[in-house]
């Protein structure tokens, strides 16, 4: 998890100027915008926010998951009755369009520079685990497809690895300034 910051972070603004011909000469001429820097309290907080949201929704989620793995587990598909998988698979939906949001505003964000690599790194992992969701609601589609539902929850669980080294790394990197 990220850690929050005790002092305010304030947004810098930048304008390029050049050297030329021994005059200085402002890069800027066309547009006149000001180039503004990454405002670092904002990015950890929203990585953090979207982190624990995720959770969140997961947690919500979950006992709705462990009744199809206890049922493809104890090998009972057939007694999941097709209006509860049809709730199941409502609520998997619900959940999921939530994450694509999050994953939205995760494309949106722009991290600081020293954090940029591991940021489109979080994002893949997140858009791999969004994937996995998409994936085990099609396993449930009028009935659970074992295989394929397996095959969601390990894409789920990778994506999962991946999201957690991504967190970690972001704050070992953001915390060394």
């Amino acid at each position: 998890m990220l850690a929050y910051f005790d002092k305010p972070c304030v947004c810098f603004l930048t304008f390029s100027f050049a050297v030329r011909n021994g005059k200085i000469e402002d890069n800027n001429k066309e547009s006149r915008e000001p180039t503004v820097r990454p405002n670092l309290g904002f990015y950890v907080q929203t990585i953090n926010d979207l982190v624990k949201e995720t959770e969140a929704i997961g947690e919500k989620m979950n006992p709705n998951y462990e009744e199809i793995r206890k049922a493809i587990d104890e090998k009972k598909e057939a007694e999941v009755t097709p209006e509860r998988l049809a709730e199941i698979t409502r609520i998997f939906k619900e959940g999921t369009d939530k994450y694509r949001l999050m994953l939205e505003k995760i494309s949106k964000l722009r991290p600081p520079a020293n954090v940029m690599g591991i940021h489109k790194k979080f994002e893949r992992a997140y858009m791999k685990y969004v994937a996995g969701c998409d994936e085990m609601i099609l396993s449930l589609d009028n009935k659970i497809d074992q295989e394929a539902f397996d095959a969601a929850e390990a894409k789920q669980d990778e994506a999962t690895d991946e999201i957690s080294f991504a967190i970690q790394r972001m704050t070992a990197l953001l915390l060394k300034k």
